[in-house]
C-alpha cells in the first residue's frame, strides 16, 4: 500500500492518490476530512515546491508490532535532499488486516495556501474585526486591538501591504515581499484537526 502510495505521488496522479487516501485513512473514509481529486493536486503543486514528486520516497525509521514509522525525503532540482518533517505512519488497527495510512503533511498541507492567503487579504484590507474573528483557534485568537496593531505592523514594515505579492517557500512556511524587496516570513501552524498562524508580526493571543 505504501509503495502504490509513493508511486501515485511520483506521476501526479490526484485521483489515485484521492483513492488511496479514502480507502486507507479511516478520516478520509468517513468523511471526517474531505478529500477529492481538487485537494489531491493542490497537495502535489504544494509538495512541487519543497521537491520534484517524481523522486520521493519512505524510509523505514521505526517498527513496532502494528505500526510502522516512515522519514519521507526527495530531491530539488541538483540540490541536495530534502526531508518532510512529519513522519509517515501505517498502522495495523486492532482486529484489522487492512493498513491505514497517516500523514499530517498531506492532511494540512492542500488547505495552507487558502488559508495563508485569507489571513493576507484581511491585513491588506485593514479589516481589524474580521481578523481578530478569523484568528480563533480553539478559543483562543488576537481581540480587535490586537487585529489593529497586526495591521499597523505589516504597513509599518511595507510601503506598499497592498502591492504585495504571497509566496510559498516549503515546510508551511510563506513570504510576504513586495517590488524593494522588502519581506516577512510567517507559518502556518497545525494538529488536532485545526490550524493557525504563527506570526511574529502579531501580538499575544488571548483566551476569547
Amino acid at each position: 500500500m505504501l509503495q502504490q502510495f509513493l508511486e501515485a505521488v511520483r506521476s501526479q496522479d490526484s485521483k489515485k492518490l484521492t483513492d488511496i487516501m479514502r480507502s486507507t485513512s479511516p478520516d478520509y473514509e468517513n468523511d471526517y476530512i474531505h478529500v477529492d481529486e481538487s485537494v489531491m493536486e493542490q497537495f502535489l503543486k504544494m509538495l512541487s515546491v519543497e521537491m520534484d514528486p517524481g523522486t520521493i520516497q519512505a524510509a523505514l525509521d521505526e517498527s513496532g508490532d502494528r505500526q510502522e514509522t516512515y522519514i519521507v525525503s526527495g530531491t530539488k532540482g541538483s540540490g541536495g535532499p530534502v526531508t518532510i518533517n512529519d513522519r509517515l505512519y501505517v498502522s495495523f488497527p486492532n482486529g484489522s488486516d487492512d493498513p491505514w495510512l497517516d500523514w499530517s503533511y498531506i492532511r494540512y498541507l492542500p488547505y495552507a495556501e487558502a488559508l495563508a492567503g485569507e489571513y493576507i487579504r484581511l491585513i491588506q484590507a485593514g479589516d481589524a474585526e474580521q481578523l481578530a474573528r478569523f484568528s480563533v483557534v480553539d478559543d483562543i485568537g488576537l481581540t480587535t486591538a490586537s487585529a489593529k496593531e497586526l495591521i499597523t505592523n505589516y504597513a509599518t514594515h511595507f510601503d506598499h501591504m497592498n502591492q504585495t505579492e504571497l509566496v510559498y517557500k516549503g515546510n508551511f512556511q510563506f513570504e510576504v515581499r513586495d517590488a524593494s524587496e522588502k519581506s516577512h516570513t510567517f507559518r502556518i501552524i497545525y494538529g488536532d484537526g485545526l490550524m493557525g498562524i504563527d506570526d511574529t508580526f502579531a501580538p499575544a493571543m488571548t483566551t476569547m
